[in-house]
């Protein structure tokens, strides 16, 4: 941690803050930093991440810890994210990829075949892959991350 604040490592030119810690989701922490001049590369219910460049520098850093230093704590967030599972392969992805699709809500797509992927942020792990009949445990991802529509096959 950092001035309260949870850390993830790995990449010496991103900071990735885990947000539910200090009771925000990734978007509302993004939202209050945007807020405050600082604008975020990626944001999602569980994370998020800030690229730095060289010429960040010294003041921009600076700039970026005032303002999360601004931000006050609320109780930790506790929910998690749905576990996984895989979904059943339909289709290989090349016949996915070139199957007549359309695009219909989330809500609509319980026991459809995913036509082709949609991930916010690269190298994102899809929460279905192209040629999956879309079930309960995608659908509950679906939710969580906030995406309502989604590419499925034509049928």
């Amino acid at each position: 941690t950092h001035h309260g604040y949870s850390l993830l490592c790995g990449e010496p030119l991103k900071i990735t803050i885990a947000a539910k810690t200090w009771g925000y989701t990734g978007r509302q922490l993004a939202d209050e930093l945007l807020a405050r001049n600082i604008v975020c590369e990626f944001s999602d219910p569980d994370y998020l991440v800030m690229m730095l460049t060289p010429a960040t520098g010294a003041e921009g850093l600076h700039r970026l810890e005032e303002a999360l230093l601004s931000i006050p704590p609320r109780p930790a967030i506790t929910e998690e994210p749905p576990r996984f599972r895989p979904c059943e392969q339909v289709l290989t992805i090349r016949e996915a990829l070139f199957s007549p699709c359309e695009v219909v809500p989330v809500s609509e797509s319980m026991g459809r075949v995913l036509a082709s992927p949609s991930v916010g942020c690269p190298p994102a792990v899809p929460i279905a892959v192209c040629g999956e009949r879309i079930g309960e445990t995608a659908m509950a991802g679906f939710r969580y991350y906030g995406i309502d529509r989604w590419s499925v096959i034509k049928t």
